[in-house]
C-alpha cells in the first residue's frame, strides 16, 4: 500500500494496488467501521481515505497517531476474507509527514493553500456570495522549479467522499460544472499562482466547506501532491 496526502488536507489516501481482483477489506487496526473500512469490488486498485484530524471520540476516528513533529501514523490490515483473519493477512505501518519536498538542490519546498480576500488578505471570515482569490504558493522561491495546479475539489465531509465538486479538472482548467464557479489559475510567478472564487458557494444545510488541490513543483525530484 502507498499513503499520500499533505497534512492540511486533513486526508491520507492509502491506495492498495494488487496483482489479482481483491474482493477483502482494508482496514485500519482495531477499527473495522465504516470510515475506517473498505470492502474490494473486484478490482486491481482500492483507496482508503483516512480522516488525520478526528480526536479519540469522533465517530470518524481511526486509530491515527500523532507524532512530536506533526506527522501521523496508523496501522493497516489487509485481509482476503471479508469476514474471516487468515495466514495471508498482510499488515503494515503507514506515516503521514509534514508536507515538504525534496527540490534539485537537497532542500525542502513547502506548498500552501490560502483563500484571500480581494485586497489580498488572508480571509479570516468566508462569507457566501462573496468574492476571493485561491491561492497556491512555493517556497523557498528559485529559478529551477515551477508550480502546476490540477484536481481541485470542494467537497464537505472529513474524508472527501460523496459531496465532491470538481472545480479544476486534470489538465489544470476549470471543469465544466464549474465555469461560474471558478477562473482558470494565473501563474503570476513560478511560485505562486492565483485563481478567482467569482461567488463563495456553499452545500445545503451545513456552513462547511474544504478545498483541495493537486499541487505539483514542476522540476523538483519528487512530485507533490
Amino acid at each position: 500500500p502507498r499513503g499520500y496526502g499533505p497534512l492540511q488536507t486533513g486526508v491520507m489516501y492509502i491506495n492498495v494496488v494488487t496483482l489479482q481482483p481483491f474482493y477483502g477489506v482494508v482496514h485500519t487496526h482495531g477499527y473495522r467501521k465504516g470510515p475506517c473500512l473498505i470492502d474490494g469490488n473486484g478490482g486491481f486498485n482500492t483507496t482508503l481515505k483516512v480522516s488525520l484530524l478526528a480526536d479519540e471520540n469522533d465517530e470518524i476516528y481511526c486509530g491515527i497517531n500523532k507524532g512530536v513533529k506533526g506527522e501521523r501514523s496508523v496501522s493497516l490490515a489487509i485481509r482476503p476474507h471479508k469476514n474471516l483473519e487468515l495466514t495471508d493477512d498482510k499488515n503494515y505501518y503507514l506515516t503521514c509527514e509534514q508536507s515538504g519536498y525534496k527540490n534539485v538542490r537537497g532542500g525542502t519546498y513547502k506548498v500552501t493553500l490560502k483563500l484571500l480576500d480581494m485586497s489580498g488578505q488572508r480571509a479570516g471570515r468566508i462569507l457566501h456570495g462573496n468574492t476571493y482569490i485561491l491561492r497556491a504558493q512555493l517556497t523557498p522561491y528559485d529559478s529551477i522549479t515551477s508550480l502546476r495546479i490540477k484536481n481541485c475539489f470542494a467537497f464537505t465531509d472529513d474524508t472527501g467522499a460523496g459531496d465532491q465538486v470538481q472545480l479544476i479538472d486534470p489538465y489544470g482548467c476549470p471543469a465544466p460544472a464549474a465555469d461560474a464557479l471558478i477562473s482558470p489559475f494565473n501563474y503570476n510567478t513560478t511560485h505562486t499562482a492565483e485563481a478567482v472564487l467569482y461567488e463563495m458557494f456553499k452545500y445545503p444545510d451545513t456552513n462547511k466547506l474544504n478545498i483541495q488541490c493537486d499541487l505539483y513543483c514542476v522540476g523538483a525530484t519528487v512530485r507533490s501532491r
